[in-house]
């Protein structure tokens, strides 16, 4: 009986431990070009801490396109979700260099994550 309760734990927190590695390989999706933690240095892209309820194209000091400067609403999780899907379609005239190759589970997720973050930072 006690084997079998060990094995339970032991698998639990290996499920545990796969969450947060496939987290982390999804906040480096975009950490490969954003900064994602406040102390993390200035990317190619803008900053991505404090972004939900942002005004798109705001962030001072950072060179956005006239498209996403231009652009007239605030990151939440439903815009989030069709820029990542659909960037140049969303606010034609910008650039994000981003291949989607995620699942619409792992969109969410990410969403989830930067969600969650804004709330730490």
């Amino acid at each position: 009986m006690r084997r079998r309760i060990l094995m339970w734990v032991l698998l639990i927190a290996s499920i545990g431990a796969n969450a947060q590695v496939a987290d982390q390989v999804l906040l480096q999706t975009c950490q490969s070009c954003h900064a994602i933690y406040t102390d993390d240095a200035q990317g190619i892209g803008p900053s991505l801490v404090k972004l939900m309820n942002r005004p798109a194209g705001s962030l001072k000091n950072y060179p956005y396109s006239k498209a996403l400067s231009d652009a007239d609403f605030q990151w939440n999780p439903g815009t989030l979700r069709v820029w990542i899907k659909h960037t140049e379609s969303m606010v034609p005239g910008t650039f994000m260099r981003y291949q989607n190759n995620l699942s619409d589970e792992e969109v969410e997720r990410l969403i989830k994550l930067l969600s969650h973050k804004q709330s730490q930072d």
